[in-house]
C-alpha cells in the first residue's frame, strides 16, 4: 500500500473516530434528557445526532474500497503500518462497542418512561370513567330524602 492510501485509511478512522466520540458525547446528553423528561430538548440531540450519523455514513462511503479488498490492503501493509491501522480499528470498535450499550439504555429507559405514562393515561382514563359514571346518578334534594312521610 502506498503511503498517500495509507495516510488516507488512517484519516478516514480518525474522522470516524472523532465522529464516534461526538455520538456518545449526544448519546450521554440524550440519556440526561430522558430521565429528566425533557423531550424538547431531546429533539435537538437527535437532530445533531442525524447530522454526525451523515458524516459517519460518508466516511463509510469513502473506506468501501479498502473494507472490500481487506485481506489484500491488510497484507500490503508492513508490519508497523498493520500495527498502526489495527490500533486504529480496535480505537473505532471501543467506541462504536460503548456507543452502541449507550444507545441501548437510553432506549431501555425511554419505553419505560413511555409504559409509565402509558399507565397514568390510563388511569386518568379510568378515573374520567368513574366520574362521569357518578354524574349520570340521578341526585335528590337532601330534603327529599330526609322528608321520608312528605307527600309530594
Amino acid at each position: 500500500m502506498k503511503t498517500k492510501e495509507l495516510q488516507e485509511l488512517l484519516e478516514y478512522f480518525g474522522r470516524e473516530q472523532a465522529c464516534y466520540t461526538s455520538l456518545l458525547d449526544l448519546s450521554r446528553q440524550q440519556r440526561m434528557l430522558i430521565e429528566d423528561g425533557q423531550m424538547d430538548h431531546l429533539l435537538a440531540v437527535l437532530g445533531h445526532k442525524q447530522q454526525i450519523l451523515g458524516q459517519v455514513s460518508e466516511i463509510e462511503t469513502r473506506l468501501r474500497p479498502f473494507k472490500e479488498n481487506w485481506d489484500v490492503v491488510r497484507q500490503s501493509l508492513s508490519r508497523d503500518d498493520r500495527g498502526m491501522v489495527d490500533d486504529a480499528l480496535s480505537t473505532v470498535e471501543e467506541l462504536l462497542g460503548e456507543l452502541i450499550g449507550l444507545e441501548k439504555e437510553s432506549e431501555e429507559l425511554l419505553v419505560s418512561q413511555m409504559s409509565g405514562v402509558r399507565q397514568e393515561m390510563n388511569e386518568v382514563a379510568t378515573a374520567k370513567g368513574v366520574s362521569s359514571a357518578y354524574a349520570q346518578i340521578p341526585t335528590s334534594s337532601p330534603r327529599r330524602v330526609l322528608d321520608f312521610g312528605a307527600n309530594p
